[in-house]
């Protein structure tokens, strides 16, 4: 178990769990992401994530036409997400960063500064530390924007 913002332990089984009650193909996803970690591939695991993260935004907008950014202002416009959720979205070394220079970037050129050291995004090791850095409270944000749609 990992913890979330507030330092609380996160159980990804039981969030599987809940959220397969709102939607079976988010709880498939999500089951996607864990396997995926747990059989060692923590970039794909992160890709999975990120689009999943940004499907289920744009469904509870129930608008696909606006960017990232414009959906997380939404959310959070509309009680949906809270500012501590938006600031971690888009943080330094959040989820809007990270999976911009996944997606959109040569990310291999690049790394993340954690605590003043800088982690090569070609080194493996680096995404797993980037899964256990981002992941958790991603997972947790997701759950509680459907969780308050609901």
């Amino acid at each position: 178990m990992k913890n979330n913002l507030r330092g609380a332990k996160i159980d990804f089984h039981s969030i599987i769990e809940s959220m397969w009650l709102h939607s079976k193909y988010y709880s498939s996803l999500l089951s996607t992401v864990v396997r995926l970690r747990e059989s060692g591939d923590s970039y794909a695991a992160l890709l999975v994530l990120f689009n999943m993260m940004e499907l289920v935004f744009k469904s509870i907008r129930e608008d696909d036409t606006h960017n990232l950014m414009d959906d997380v202002n939404w959310l959070y416009n509309n009680g949906l997400l809270t500012e501590d959720e938006k600031q971690f979205i888009n943080s330094e070394n959040g989820v809007r960063t990270i999976r911009n220079k996944m997606t959109h970037k040569d990310c291999y050129s690049y790394c993340i500064d954690i605590n003043d050291v800088a982690y090569p995004f070609a080194e493996k090791e680096t995404w797993d530390i980037i899964y256990d850095l981002i992941a958790p409270n991603t997972i947790w944000i997701i759950n509680n924007v459907i969780s308050r749609k609901a």
